[in-house]
């Protein structure tokens, strides 16, 4: 499996008011560029692939990939598109909600909001797959669901089995830090020295179904896989501290580290990891000037 991570709360508010220009616009705008570089190769191998480039209308994403696949030499291949992510409607009718932050009432945001979006979970991601579909488009889902999703899919994961739905969602958000994981936000030149920074590689997974995982990179990347950057990764998506506070599940992590002569350090998850409990998904509010998404409430 390939995921593509493409969203912030940022992107998706850029992307809606697109869509209100255009309402065949709203995805990601890299998306042809860089479909057409994976597609092909991906399909030819038998890779499948998952990414949030739907960003505000996946949909449409979906379609305009559909125009354009046969003039990369894909014209036959199966799509799941998800979509009901999008809130701005139910939250317009609810102007008395509480924002999480303050308790101001949602309404002191209505007039500047461009979109409101619902961090759906890992279980549509495998659905999608489930249809037997090559290539899942997604709006905004949590970002460790478009791993977490494969690893459901692939190996029959119940959403009830927290023990690997903790390791999942553990790999995932390490995952989806991309760059960062091999060294990228780690580096610090002249105090943190990391080697090629331009040659970065991205990060890859081998998962077993017993929920056992290692992180390592690309052979021959530039980089550093090191425990220092996993540790500056994962403390980023922990929301607060020790526990991560995601659509998947709330955890606290368990995971060490061992040395691998290719790729350096490889960042094991092992049965350390501990999901307390599963949650569906959060609502969050981004707004038109690029204001700090606001949580309003969960679901």
């Amino acid at each position: 499996y390939l995921a593509m991570e493409c969203l912030a709360e940022r992107t998706i508010a850029r992307e809606t008011l697109d869509r209100a220009k255009d309402p065949t616009k709203g995805y990601t705008p890299v998306l042809l560029e860089r479909m057409e570089a994976i597609m092909p190769p991906a399909l030819k191998r038998g890779v499948r692939i998952v990414t949030n480039m739907g960003a505000a209308n996946p949909m449409g994403a979906a379609n305009i990939i559909r125009k354009h696949a046969p003039d990369w030499g894909c014209p036959d291949y199966t799509c799941a598109v998800v979509r009901g992510d999008e809130v701005t409607d139910i939250m317009r009718a609810h102007p008395e909600l509480a924002l999480m932050e303050d308790g101001a009432p949602l309404e002191s945001l209505l007039p500047k909001m461009a979109s409101a979006n619902a961090y759906l979970g890992a279980d549509v991601v495998a659905q999608g797959f489930a249809t037997g579909a090559d290539l899942v488009i997604t709006g905004r889902v949590a970002d460790p669901a478009l791993f977490l999703g494969p690893m459901l899919h692939a190996f029959g994961w119940s959403y009830d089995d927290y023990a690997k739905l903790a390791n999942g969602t553990l790999v995932g958000h390490l995952l989806e830090c991309s760059g960062q994981l091999t060294g990228g936000c780690f580096a610090d030149p002249g105090k943190k020295e990391v080697e090629d920074l331009a040659g970065l590689g991205y990060p890859l997974a081998d998962i077993w179904a017993d929920g056992r995982a290692e992180v390592s990179k690309t052979p021959g990347s530039g980089g550093w896989m090191s425990r220092p950057a996993r540790n500056n990764c994962f403390t980023k998506c922990t929301t607060p501290p020790p526990t991560s506070r995601r659509t998947a599940c709330w955890m606290r992590p368990g995971f060490r580290s061992n040395r691998s002569a290719k790729t350096g350090w490889r960042c094991m998850a092992r049965a350390g990891s501990l999901a307390l409990r599963h949650i569906r998904s959060w609502w969050g509010i981004s707004t038109a000037t690029w204001a700090p998404a606001r949580w309003v409430s969960r679901a």
